[in-house]
């Protein structure tokens, strides 16, 4: 029999259908990156994407006026060059921000959203009412003592910077007080005094006072003053004062 030989493609004509396929391949991809860099360029530079409008977003005692003028963008600024570090550092500088987050709203409004501190506690210091946040940064001065705040009766002697966060021993002991008190126990502090020994005394809004003495072991002594109210509810109106310097031997005394 006669054996048929099978048609194929000479090497040479493969090789061309390699070469076409791979310039067109090639022509594409320079036709898309020009395409992505003329993009690019508009967006960069095109007065569409200019800011034009800025507003102020969660802000509750820091004016609007106050953030957008911290912001400093400066006129025609471009919405996608914004150096936004640059922007929420010159915000978060007013120490009553404690944080900011941008939001761009294309083609040209900036949206600023600000997280103020929340006052937790009151250091009287000097004379001063600065208002400190729960993780104790001084973020606002007051003309007068608040009367919704528990108040650290302490001048520290290191000074007192707004928006610093403040490591002095003996603010921190208090405030864990204030944090024990608000979370768990049955008496609302009003006030913080501190003597020449820098031992702690809380006094309490029902008017009578708790002795911490040194601060330490503080979880201990905050539950036995605790207990001390639960189990002689009497004490609320007739007690002077509760001493925990010793957390065990604990001692109560009554108003004459």
């Amino acid at each position: 029999m006669r054996r048929e030989k099978g048609i194929t493609s000479s090497p040479r004509y493969k090789d061309k259908k390699r070469s076409k396929s791979r310039s067109r391949s090639f022509i594409i991809t320079i036709l898309a990156i020009g395409l992505l860099v003329e993009i690019v360029v508009v967006l960069l530079t095109s007065p569409f994407f200019h800011i034009k409008q800025i507003t102020a977003a969660q802000n509750n005692t820091v004016s609007d006026s106050d953030i957008i003028s911290a912001a400093n963008i400066q006129p025609e600024t471009n919405i996608f060059r914004l150096h936004v570090k640059s922007v929420i550092a010159n915000i978060e500088s007013n120490p009553v921000i404690e944080s900011v987050v941008l939001h761009r709203k294309l083609p040209s409004e900036l949206i600023i959203c600000v997280t103020e501190r929340e006052v937790y506690s009151i250091l009287e210091a000097s004379g001063k009412f600065i208002q400190l946040d729960k993780s104790m940064v001084p973020f606002r001065i007051v003309k007068e003592k608040p009367k919704d705040f528990p108040v650290i009766k302490y001048t520290p002697p290191k000074k007192v910077i707004l928006g610093k966060t403040i490591t002095d021993p003996i603010i921190e002991a208090s405030q864990k007080c204030i944090i024990l008190s608000n979370s768990a126990s049955p008496f609302k502090i009003d006030e913080i005094t501190v003597d020449q020994n820098k031992e702690l005394c809380l006094n309490i809004d029902d008017g009578y006072k708790i002795i911490i003495g040194r601060p330490i072991n503080l979880e201990e002594k905050i539950d036995i003053a605790s207990q001390v109210l639960i189990q002689i509810p009497r004490f609320r109106k007739n007690g002077e004062y509760i001493d925990v310097t010793a957390p065990e031997a604990p001692a109560v005394k009554y108003k004459k």
